[in-house]
C-alpha cells in the first residue's frame, strides 16, 4: 500500500490536474479493490515473539475446548489468542450461563482485578 502511495505521489507530481482527472475513477476503483482484499484477509497475525521480548510474566498455555481460562475472582492478566476461539460467558444470579461474545484468532482478552 505504501509503495502504491509513493508511486501515485510521484506520478501526480509530474502530471497536471487535467491529466489526473480522467484517472480518478480508476484510482478510486483500485482503492476499493485493495480495501476489500485487506478486509477479506483479516488483520495481520500478531507475532508472539513480541510478547516473549517483554520478559518475565509471559507464558504460553494451551487450553482444551470447554476449559475455563479465567474466572471473576482471578487476578489481572492479558491473553493473546494465537489460534482457536474463546467463548465469553456471564452467569446470572440464578447461575444460568449466557454467551456474551466469541473472540477469535489474533484477539486480545484482558482481565482486571
Amino acid at each position: 500500500m505504501a509503495a502504491l502511495d509513493t508511486a501515485l505521489a510521484d506520478l501526480t507530481s509530474r502530471l497536471t490536474v487535467e491529466q489526473i482527472a480522467p484517472l480518478r475513477p480508476l484510482i478510486l476503483e483500485n482503492n476499493d479493490i485493495v480495501m476489500k482484499e485487506m478486509e477479506r484477509r483479516g488483520p495481520p497475525p500478531f507475532d508472539p515473539q513480541i510478547l516473549a521480548a517483554l520478559g518475565d510474566g509471559i507464558t504460553v498455555s494451551d487450553y482444551r475446548p470447554g476449559q475455563v481460562i479465567i474466572r471473576k475472582d482471578s487476578g489481572e492478566a492479558v491473553f493473546y489468542i494465537q489460534k482457536g476461539r474463546v467463548k465469553l460467558t456471564a452467569a446470572s444470579k440464578l447461575g444460568k450461563q449466557a454467551v456474551i461474545g466469541v473472540l477469535g484468532q489474533a484477539a486480545f482478552l484482558a482481565k482486571h482485578a
